[in-house]
């Protein structure tokens, strides 16, 4: 087999990937600078006759490739995960440019470095053009299994490093400043990702073995892993599953599409010689359909297969260890249960913070609570260590007091437990109570500035909430889309009060800033699309201004 790339491995990782997404080439597994070069465009219909089209436009730099595929699994991926729900400009740090390094389990390096910012720099420069059919997690009540989703431009905006602006024309251009510090933190802001990843069903890949094989190989594993995970682990599996030919050459956009059997088998052969020769895949069976050069290829998954699904299940069920794959049973009875919640502790002391995992396991042992404490804290202190291994073991072993920031945070989420015993009526009959308290604060304020009009908007939506809240605690049956629909109806009457009743010189200085601030993303949208966020944006504002609360459900 084949090398990786790089060859310092971190941690046993394993990564959440959107179901759907990841099936559209982004990424470019070849070396070939043609490739790298290369448009994709990828146009056609589903099995149910829907259109789709697909392009991605690189920058100077071509499209983003292995790098970027492993930086995006590795490190911005599972933070966009972590992220939900995904919102346009939605800034998310990635971390230093050394703890970058370390997680992807690359030499800490100038020269790594640059590897890592141009690979973002494709990434982030990439253009992409969509309006595809992704598939949801769960049917909705009329039946619908697939959204619509359509847009153009970035995916993700690589936004800074440290106190260093990346701008448009960097990204596009390739050219990047490397007057930075390894511990500057790098940013991203989320574009188009929001939309893509916007309610989808979230599939594990075993990162430990798609770094094992070589390019091809790796994304033959990416869109083939869940057919694997349910030929192994499936009650009722026959054992092995099938591929069509056209579906996979596709989807792996460096491929030239080959005709006749022989020809086919070749091809393909070279791109699963990996999974054969580790014992992924135990079998390979090809059959004509009759239908063209189409050919139906029958997969039979090995031994290798169910290593890595169990140490997929076994990471993500909170162990380090792996689970021994026999043909013999073995006796859960031989070994207690781990503590999964400690292990998860003790896994995230060790790859985000880079302690040895001996030490890691003893500071669990001996006070788990407070290890757990500290680590959470760790992000909300205002000092950045050098050694951010050394600072957390002191921190845990000397009890440091908590940051005020993960105090409140703390105490926020014992609100929201405590929330969660109310039934739905309940909390929904307190969020209004508290939506009418600020809406009377702010027509307090508004009478004295001579404003009849939002004056009146706010009283009326006072007294339809209070109608609202006296029907709910009275038991009285209300829909949820009813309720939702009163309130979005009362929300825009205070919209359109408040753009009424306001100052048009503010209006007009509101509209520039905003106007300015949105720029680098007007490129990207449709016209109508971007008048719609300014309005939104500006419409932001003037609530904040005002004190007017949010009113639809989503906010209460």
């Amino acid at each position: 087999m084949s090398l990786p790339l790089f060859q310092t491995l971190t941690e046993t990782q394993v990564t959440l990937s959107p179901a759907g997404v990841n099936e559209y080439p982004f990424f470019c597994l070849s070396r070939r600078p043609a490739h790298l070069k290369r448009d994709i465009e990828w146009s056609g219909a589903d099995d149910d006759g829907r259109r789709f089209t697909w392009k991605v436009k690189p920058n100077s730099d071509g499209l983003p490739g292995e790098a970027a595929w492993e930086i995006w699994l590795t490190i911005i991926q599972p933070l966009l995960h972590a992220s939900q729900p995904l919102k346009h400009g939605l800034l998310i740090p990635l971390g230093g440019v050394r703890h970058c390094l370390r997680v992807l389990g690359w030499t800490i390096s100038g020269a790594n470095a640059r590897v890592l910012t141009r690979a973002l720099s494709q990434i982030a420069g990439a253009t992409v053009e969509f309006d595809l059919w992704l598939p949801l997690p769960r049917p909705k009540p009329e039946g619908e299994n697939f959204r619509r989703v359509r847009g153009r431009g970035p995916r993700i905006l690589f936004y800074s490093i440290g106190e260093y602006q990346v701008s448009e024309a960097e990204l596009q251009s390739g050219e990047l400043a490397y007057d930075y510090d390894l511990n500057d933190v790098i940013s991203i802001r989320v574009a188009l990702e929001a939309d893509l990843q916007q309610n989808v069903q979230y599939r594990p890949l075993d990162q430990v073995y798609a770094r094992s094989v070589s390019p091809s190989s790796r994304r033959w594993y990416e869109l083939t892993a869940s057919s694997v995970f349910g030929a192994v682990s499936h009650p009722n599996s026959r054992g092995y599953f099938d591929v069509r030919y056209s579906w996979y050459v596709s989807r792996h956009h460096t491929l030239e599409s080959q005709t006749g059997l022989r020809r086919i088998k070749m091809q393909m052969e070279k791109i699963t010689k990996d999974h054969l020769e580790s014992g992924y895949l135990r079998k390979i069976e090809y059959f004509e359909t009759g239908e063209g050069d189409d050919v139906i290829i029958r997969y039979f998954p090995g031994a290798g297969a169910k290593r890595s699904i169990n140490r997929v299940k076994s990471l993500l069920s909170g162990r380090r260890g792996l689970i021994s794959v026999t043909d013999e049973p073995v006796d859960p009875t031989n070994a207690p249960p781990p503590d999964s919640q400690a292990e998860a502790l003790i896994l995230k002391m060790i790859s985000e913070y880079g302690l040895i995992e001996k030490i890691a396991r003893r500071l669990v042992e001996e006070n788990a609570e407070e290890a757990r404490k500290q680590v959470e804290a760790y992000p909300y202190r205002k000092a950045k260590p050098d050694n951010p291994a050394a600072f957390l073991v002191q921190s845990i072993r000397e009890k440091w007091p908590l940051p005020e920031k993960y105090l409140a945070i703390l105490a926020r989420k014992e609100n929201d437990a405590t929330a969660q015993t109310q039934t739905e009526a309940e909390r929904i009959a307190d969020m209004l109570v508290e939506a009418i308290e600020c809406l009377q604060r702010a027509a307090a304020n508004i009478i004295a500035s001579e404003r009849p009009a939002l004056y009146d908007a706010c009283s009326t939506a006072e007294r339809e909430l209070g109608d609202l809240r006296d029907r709910i605690t009275a038991g009285g049956e209300c829909l949820l889309e009813d309720l939702e629909n009163k309130l979005t109806a009362a929300e825009d009457r205070l919209t359109e009060a408040l753009w009424h009743s306001s100052d048009q010189e503010q209006l007009e200085a509101m509209l520039k800033s905003a106007t300015a601030e949105l720029q680098r993303y007007k490129a990207g949208m449709e016209p109508e699309v971007f008048n719609e966020t300014l309005r939104r944006s500006v419409t932001a504002r003037l609530r904040e201004q005002n004190r007017i609360p949010r009113l639809s459900l989503f906010y209460l």
